[in-house]
């Protein structure tokens, strides 16, 4: 039920080295990104400058007219690696910028694909070729790329199913004799006729996507490292050209378009279907153009063209990304997809439209995950302009600790809003509770503070921002315990664009991000300035009546590019963490140091952070997912933490460990000690044990119950004892028998607790007491468990969570 949340836009503007831009690649040791443009190779700095030009055509390297259809950054010999059209392979040193032609495939070169440890190199000739040539290119092999034979991977059958050897009667006989093999459709008209080639993870095979010279079909072939024929994928009517093999190796990705839908198709290493699922969109609305999977195989990118806008499919593109006809320039866009539970969401949607007034296209000519960083995506378009997101994984609920929240959690599913409301209802997920409908994709959603606590706000793909009240429950009358029926759902209160400053609203990308909903009347927000290159931190008053507005009053620059903005709903406090780790407060468009004199997580940033009080101080809590350290401000708690919650007692941690720990939120910051893998002690009410690799969805605030989600994508709902314990000895404080003996009765607690709790209270008010449960039978249950023991120090001490220690 986690979201996919931007953290960061950096948008570099179009700069005339980076004109006509063709391929690039990252270089992972520096940060650095290399182009290939029609004349030149250049270089883009980690901070965003075009620093290295070497010129190509000038150069007499490249000859006019020839273009690169391949790149790569080969970190050991610490070189470009460019392939050109024309079949010559040059080799540019990143330091001397000596650019050295290493060999020359005289037909020309159609793709160029390294193995993922860079000591192979698979080739595809313009003669239908495939070549594999060493780290030193060295030739190592040569095939013909149409082979006739399926492969080594090949099923053996004796023939049995086939309608061959099923019975036809005398007159089905000589048809049966007489089959034909299955009609392959040719390639669809606008498929660019190019092959693609796809790495395994492992390096051990990879997958090679042509059109058959004699059929004109597009087939799928799975090939060794030793460039071996292993299996050739079945005939797949309307097979488009997009093919990327995911890296934990399982399926690759392909789409198809059918009469009816267009589908992205997964087929296993074997060559068979695997699964799909059906895109948004008519059958002739879009144009897949290239599919890639994130390097931790979590996330689908999709690289699509809108043909629906003066596009024509009856022929394929123009070099530089414009239409055949000289019509309306067609709409590029990304989609981010991720699966859970056997369901396919659309998280993410980014649009690339010409700015008002352009007049050239924003056609993309290229999109690349980061191998280091997951969730990191680098865009370029054919105009020069560079783009770099990162995303993190979130969840969207509601986390104030009024009594009012209902603990709801929206996951986003394209223009889909999934509801569900954890207070009254679990729906496992693809399912809801609730399901609203926006006329665009979603990229965020944020709630808002009391007394609204379950309204929410999303921010569309197109920059709008949507406001929906929260689900109500419905008073009924009749035979329900607590005259409350089933929650209604929620209500659109308006849409509108908010009134940015001009410099803010970057067209086509994302006008904001992190939205977090402060206070009733303001929401903030991180845009990218164009004009100043960074990050400015956006307030907007909210006004919902008589319609909705969302009109900016303060816009502050930030001294460094910013990673995460969380605020305290109850308290309305704001904090806001550098891209160097350290903690600023924010109010009312003043940065300053946290507490005054600073603060900074110790070891590396944390993508997550929230606010809370131990102890009655407001403290900042930080997950670093990467190394699963969670912090308290400057001080480490504990390492292994998958994810965090904040409930109205506790501060809840989900470990690597399958366990579950509670520390209260009444102790201390001084008095915190850092968690141990020590094994708990037996009577430790703080801690316990879940099932592998579970996440903290959701908390129930002022009740017991915590939401995980497992690996599969399945709920479970746990109350652990420690928010059991605390219940219960909440209630007889003030004296609620009767509702805490309903919850020793549920939760299978020691009777003798509400004696030994407190016995001089419990003396004192026996009569009511025994007004309060009502029952003989009650009475005598409890009478009955009693004993001469104090269970307070046997069976349930404070041990641990008072202390704060785990």
């Amino acid at each position: 039920m986690r979201n996919l949340e931007a953290t960061s836009c950096v948008v570099l503007h179009a700069d005339s080295l980076l004109s006509e831009a063709h391929c690039f690649c990252l270089d992972c040791d520096s940060g650095a990104v290399w182009v290939a443009t029609g004349s030149a190779l250049c270089c883009v700095t980690a901070e965003g400058q075009v620093t290295t030009a070497v010129p190509l055509v000038e150069g007499g390297h490249m000859s006019k007219g020839d273009t690169a259809i391949g790149v790569e950054f080969i970190s050991d010999l610490e070189s470009v690696c460019l392939a050109l059209r024309g079949g010559d392979l040059l080799l540019c040193n990143v330091h001397t910028h000596q650019v050295e032609c290493i060999g020359s495939v005289s037909a020309g070169v159609c793709c160029m694909a390294w193995s993922p440890d860079q000591e192979l190199v698979a080739l595809v000739s313009g003669q239908g070729k495939l070549l594999m040539m060493t780290r030193d290119f060295d030739p190592v092999s040569e095939t013909a790329l149409h082979p006739e034979e399926f492969g080594e991977a090949e099923p053996v059958t004796v023939g049995w199913g086939k309608k061959a050897t099923q019975f036809h009667g005398s007159l089905g006989k000589p048809t049966a004799e007489t089959l034909k093999a299955e009609p392959r459709g040719p390639a669809l008209p606008w498929d660019d006729g190019r092959p693609r080639v796809s790495w395994r993870g492992d390096g051990e095979f990879f997958a090679c996507t042509t059109v058959d010279p004699t059929s004109g079909s597009r087939r799928v072939r799975v090939w060794t490292r030793d460039c071996q024929l292993h299996s050739t994928s079945e005939v797949v009517e309307g097979l488009e050209q997009a093919l990327h093999w995911r890296p934990c190796g399982n399926v690759l990705a392909c789409s198809q378009r059918k009469p009816h839908q267009h589908d992205i198709i997964f087929l296993e290493r074997n060559g068979l279907w695997h699964g799909q699922f059906t895109l948004p969109f008519d059958p002739l609305a879009v144009q897949v153009l290239e599919v890639q999977w994130s390097s931790d195989s979590a996330v689908l990118a999709l690289w699509l063209r809108d043909l629906s806008r003066g596009a024509h499919t009856d022929s394929s593109p123009k070099e530089g990304g414009e239409e055949g006809t000289g019509g309306q320039l067609p709409r590029t866009f990304i989609q981010l997809w991720c699966v859970g539970n056997y369901h396919w969401y659309l998280k993410q949607e980014l649009h690339l439209t010409p700015p008002p007034g352009g007049t050239h296209s924003v056609a993309l000519a290229g999109l690349l995950w980061d191998p280091i960083v997951p969730l990191r995506l680098h865009l370029l378009t054919q105009a020069g302009q560079y783009m770099c997101y990162n995303w993190r994984w979130g969840v969207a609920e509601s986390k104030t600790h009024s009594r009012d929240n209902m603990a709801s959690v929206v996951v986003i599913d394209g223009a889909r809003l999934l509801l569900t409301p954890f207070r009254y209802t679990v729906v496992p997920p693809p399912m809801c509770a609730h399901e609203v409908l926006l006329p665009s994709p979603v990229l965020q959603v944020t709630f808002a503070p009391p007394p609204r606590c379950n309204d929410f706000v999303a921010l569309l793909a197109s920059g709008q921002l949507a406001v929906f009240s929260g689900p109500k429950v419905k008073e009924v009358q009749g035979d329900s315990p607590s005259g409350r029926g089933p929650c209604a759902a929620p209500q659109l209160l308006g849409i509108a664009r908010p009134a940015l400053h001009p410099a803010e609203a970057v067209p086509g990308l994302h006008c904001l991000r992190q939205l977090c909903w402060c206070q009733p009347d303001c929401l903030l927000g991180v845009a990218w300035d164009a004009q100043r290159h960074s990050d400015v931190i956006v307030e907007l008053s909210v006004q919902l009546e008589p319609k909705a507005e969302f009109v900016q009053c303060h816009s502050t620059p930030c001294p460094q590019p910013l990673l995460c903005l969380c605020c305290n709903p109850d308290s309305g406090s704001v904090a806001v963490q550098l891209v160097d780790g350290s903690i600023l407060s924010y109010s009312h468009g003043l940065l300053q140091p946290w507490d005054g004199s600073g603060l900074r997580f110790p070891d590396q940033p944390c993508e997550q952070i929230a606010l809370t009080a131990f102890g009655g101080k407001e403290c900042v809590v930080g997950l670093n997912s990467f190394r699963r350290t969670l912090y308290i401000g400057s001080e480490r708690l504990a390492t292994g933490c998958t994810s965090f919650a904040i409930h109205n007692e506790f501060l809840l941690l989900s470990m690597d460990s399958h366990s579950l720990h509670c520390i209260s939120l009444h102790t201390p910051p001084s008095e915190l000690t850092p968690l141990t893998t020590d094994k708990p002690r037996p009577l430790d009410e703080s801690v316990r044990r879940v099932e592998r690799g579970s996440r903290i969805v959701a908390v129930v605030t002022h009740d017991v119950r915590v939401i995980l989600q497992m690996p599969r994508g399945n709920l479970e709902t746990v109350c652990p004892r420690a928010l059991v314990l605390s219940s219960i000895r909440r209630s007889l404080d003030r004296r609620e028998f009767r509702q805490a003996f309903d919850t020793v009765r549920k939760h299978r607690i020691n009777l003798n607790l509400m004696y030994d709790h407190s016995p001089q209270v419990f003396l004192a008010h026996v009569k009511e007491f025994v007004e309060q449960l009502e029952s003989a039978n009650y009475i005598n249950l409890f009478l009955t468990e009693l004993r001469e023991e104090d269970v307070t120090e046997t069976m349930y001490p404070r041990v641990g969570v008072d202390a704060g220690v785990r």
